[in-house]
């Protein structure tokens, strides 16, 4: 059950809030080495910044950045009061910080010549910059402390991207990051003309060097009883009587029962592998993991054992149960979900948190019953990165019957 939460403060501006997109022309285009596409900070991303366009003059110079930045947005349609709109921004590094000049001087590209190429390796900034998060920025709307010393020790968030609409409210955040080359071509007479090239990289946050195998596993007990006449040898489908109805209403000792403790440990850390992906603004998402496919594939019932002397009956470990983003018994994949989870995190104006939900259902002698309850978890990225990978720019949207999502945003009355 992930939950999102936007930081927001009354901006009066335009409704869009477009994220980065892959943009290469044939003036420029950024093209990374290999298949990589997921790094961390400190990764170096090396690649090349292409021109095939031609071009002549005694002044050209080339940068290429790397850019970071969180964003949010709700739109409330008022109806004829209007419509107002609510924005969060936090730019992570500075106009200077990891910039690359690789090319100042005179350049020619004739007609139908060669392709100009520049090669690069720009390095993940391993910290967020102080100054620039804190630029246009009151510490009231962020979750996160604003002081120089507290930025310079946070963790860069990952990749994130949620939106969805409720009523006549929308609403968008985002966390991306992208390199960006610009060449600048110095005009005979005229203004300096600049091309503009941008590709988005995924970013992940360092996990555990190995996988987990300690989940920090909580407990919860539950003791059960079940009252029937039908425990009774003989009567398991037998019709009850009246007095045996009146019994059992009025919850006489003299109705069987069978009583049993319920043990359950769930994990308040997990591993996601992959590119992770989730949702956005005190935003309550349910993801059912449909683990009654775990109990069907037994072909039998669960027999619960009973008498002093019986062991307990380990049901996670009988059904193999194991949570993943992809599949609930590691050889079943989900039917109803097929997005990918984001890691927990929490940056300057989204925080992003998860819950584990488990409902279990006892039948015994026709009778039932239900237990549920909630823990809090922490979602970890996958350790190690994959070796390839592309970002998602699809949206998570309401109204699924497997998600529920609610929003509440902090904002300035």
């Amino acid at each position: 059950m992930p939950t999102a939460t936007q930081y927001l403060r009354p901006w009066d501006t335009q409704s869009k809030m477009p994220r980065t997109v892959s943009k290469g022309t044939p003036f420029l285009e950024i093209l990374l080495d290999g298949e990589q596409r997921t790094y961390q900070a400190g990764n170096t991303i090396t690649g090349r910044v292409v021109r095939n366009a031609p071009v002549v003059a005694a002044r050209a110079w080339l940068a290429i950045q790397v850019h970071g930045r969180s964003k949010s947005k709700k739109t409330v349609s008022r109806g004829k009061a209007g419509t107002s709109i609510y924005r969060g921004r936090f730019n992570f590094f500075g106009p200077d910080q990891n910039r690359q000049q690789l090319f100042d001087g005179p350049i020619h590209i004739p007609p139908g010549g060669a392709v100009k190429e520049w090669p690069f390796a720009v390095t993940v900034p391993s910290r967020l910059d102080p100054s620039t998060v804190a630029t246009g920025n009151e510490q009231k709307y962020s979750y996160l402390p604003l002081g120089p010393q507290d930025v310079a020790t946070h963790s860069m968030p990952p990749v994130f991207y949620a939106s969805g609409i409720w009523m006549a409210t929308t609403y968008q955040c985002y966390v991306e990051y992208f390199l960006e080359a610009q060449l600048h071509v110095e005009a005979a007479a005229g203004p300096t003309n600049i091309d503009t090239a941008t590709l988005p990289v995924n970013i992940t946050p360092p996990s555990t060097p190995d996988m987990i195998t300690d989940f920090d596993l909580s407990r919860h007990s539950f003791l059960c009883r079940l009252s029937t006449h039908r425990f009774i040898p003989g009567l398991e489908t037998a019709g009850l009587s009246l007095q045996q109805r009146t019994q059992k209403f009025f919850g006489s000792s003299k109705v069987p029962q069978f009583a049993f403790s319920l043990q359950i440990k769930a994990s308040t850390e997990m591993i996601c592998p992959g590119t992770l992906r989730s949702h956005t603004a005190d935003e309550t998402r349910r993801v059912g993991f449909e683990l009654e496919s775990a109990i069907a594939q037994l072909g039998a019932p669960i027999v619960l054992p009973s008498g002093e002397k019986a062991e307990p009956l380990d049901i996670g470990a009988l059904l193999q149960l194991r949570i993943t983003s992809a599949t609930p018994l590691g050889h079943r994949p989900f039917s109803s979900y097929t997005g990918q989870l984001y890691p927990s995190f929490e940056t300057y104006n989204i925080k992003h948190s998860h819950r584990l939900k488990w409902d279990l259902t006892v039948t015994a002698g026709g009778e039932s019953t239900e237990l549920s309850n909630e823990v809090d978890i922490t979602l970890l990225p996958l350790s190690g990165l994959p070796a390839s990978d592309t970002i998602d720019g699809g949206d998570w949207p309401i109204g699924k019957e497997h998600y529920e999502e609610h929003g509440n945003m902090g904002i300035e009355d």
